[in-house]
């Protein structure tokens, strides 16, 4: 997979960036395409696939999964889940 370039990312998928999501699918459905999801679970993925999102499979823990995804390229990121997740530390 190749990285984008001045996209936006998610990193992790919680309820928190599921809500996002679905506000940006009603408000600014346009920006859809732009939005890249960085998460580790299987079922999230699937269902993100499907919905047609480029998702990248990845623990949002290691610098290698960020560096390849692209988020260095990112014209903006969030790590909504983190808040909610002790297990994900500052990058």
């Amino acid at each position: 997979m190749r990285p984008r370039k001045n996209g936006f990312f998610l990193l992790g998928f919680c309820w928190t960036a599921s809500t996002l999501l679905e506000e940006i699918t009603r408000q600014k459905p346009t920006l859809l395409p732009e939005i890249q999801v960085v998460d580790f679970n299987p079922r999230v993925i699937e269902q993100l696939r499907k919905r047609g999102m480029h998702v990248v499979y990845g623990d949002i823990s290691q610098r290698d999964v960020l560096l390849h995804a692209g988020v260095a390229n990112a014209q903006s990121s969030s790590a909504p889940c983190r808040t909610y997740c002790s297990k994900a530390p500052a990058i």
